[in-house]
């Protein structure tokens, strides 16, 4: 896998040592502190230091599509069977997203995230190709059925205003 980062005109590749695994996300706080993640159960950060790849996440079969937090100390990561880890700025800990009542999310890709005001947003695909918009708040998940599968989201700061996007893959 390949990071990059832009340097006002110019791409230019950031390597990672130790990285061979597929990335598919990335995302940057607001702080500065770099986070990708990918195929293999990778996630790494870059901050003033260097590179660091994260050994915390297993099994190492997971693969993530998503980034997203409000700080470096509140980062998720997000992607396929429904794996959802969340980062404290220590250490990641996967996290229980199951609904208290809604569609099964078995077999569900989580494929973006957003969050904001406290809250968390993730968007899903389901196994029967519908799609899910996942709220979180307080440890309590809550889940709001789309017709096809949600691709990408944003939250405002506030939280107040959530924009989703997907559709039917062709």
């Amino acid at each position: 896998g390949k990071a990059w980062r832009l340097d006002d005109t110019t791409v230019a590749e950031e390597p990672i040592e130790g990285v061979d695994a597929a990335l598919n996300a990335a995302w940057v706080s607001p702080d500065g502190v770099w986070f990708v993640a990918g195929a293999s159960s990778t996630i790494a950060r870059h901050d003033d230091k260097g590179w660091v790849v994260d050994q915390s996440v297993a099994p190492q079969t997971l693969t993530f599509r998503a980034l997203g937090g409000s700080s470096a100390k509140d980062v998720w990561a997000v992607g396929k069977d429904k794996a959802a880890w969340h980062f404290d700025g220590t250490v990641w800990t996967a996290q229980d997203v199951s609904p208290t009542d809604g569609p099964s999310l078995d077999g569900a890709e989580l494929s973006s995230v957003a969050v904001a005001g406290g809250e968390v947003w993730l968007g899903a695909t389901l196994g029967n190709g519908t799609g899910a918009l996942l709220h979180g708040k307080d440890k309590a998940w809550t889940v709001l059925p789309t017709d096809q599968g949600v691709a990408a989201l944003w939250a405002s700061a506030d939280g107040k205003t959530v924009a989703l996007a997907g559709g039917q893959s062709t």
